[in-house]
């Protein structure tokens, strides 16, 4: 079975369990309407093989409703949601058959923040080395795309800031502007994530010290 056919099945599963009970036809086109296409019949010319290779497929729950309402359904958000989680599950269950992570459009950040702040960069040991000291942790302040995924062609960017945390004889704090790139196979399908640039955006700033060692009620440490 296809990953599409996989995935159909399930949300007509998922759906009838909430009272909807709809034909596997609009099935496939209100997933289609998630993955960006106007029909069932434009996802089957030009993504149905990309669907198979990509690393992320990028659900629109706006659009999937839109789509179901044309066929006078009424699908919430939460309806949407469920059937994404669900066909995550499927992915966990069967393995590499069913390769895409699944996820909606409006929480695709999220995958942003571990991305960055999981890499060890070439940037942040040399941000560290600097300061002669060495990298100990990062945080993200913010994460955008440049555009949005339908206007992007080649590839979806995401403008990223934050702080990168070095220690040596004192702690400092150094923001940071980094690139995420994600190629696109179609649509709103896309490959794996990488840092395509990361660069210090600003001047070392020397961290308070924490509180505990600036207070001692007790007078434990004298």
């Amino acid at each position: 079975m296809s990953i599409f056919s996989s995935w159909s099945h399930h949300t007509r599963a998922s759906l009838k369990s909430a009272d909807i009970r709809i034909p596997l036809g609009q099935v496939h086109q209100i997933l289609a309407a998630g993955l960006g296409h106007a029909s069932f019949a434009s996802f089957s010319l030009h993504d149905v093989d990309a669907l198979e290779a990509a690393k992320y497929a990028v659900l629109d729950t706006d659009r999937m409703q839109q789509r179901a309402g044309d066929f006078e359904l009424q699908l919430s958000f939460a309806h949407c949601t469920d059937v994404i989680q669900g066909i995550r599950k499927l992915k966990k269950n069967d393995g590499p058959k069913v390769a895409p992570y699944p996820i909606a459009l409006n929480t695709f950040g999220n995958l942003i923040s571990p991305l960055v702040l999981d890499s060890a960069h070439p940037i942040k040991d040399e941000i560290a080395r600097k300061l002669n000291g060495q990298p100990n942790d990062s945080m993200v302040f913010s994460f955008n795309p440049d555009m949005s995924i339908d206007a992007s062609l080649v590839e979806w960017k995401w403008t990223v800031t934050g702080l990168v945390y070095a220690v040596s004889s004192a702690d400092y704090q150094v923001p940071f502007t980094a690139e995420v790139v994600f190629p696109k196979l179609g649509k709103q399908l896309l490959g794996p994530g990488r840092i395509a640039e990361f660069a210090q955006s600003g001047s070392p700033e020397l961290m308070e010290p924490d509180f505990a060692t600036e207070f001692d009620p007790q007078g434990m440490n004298d």
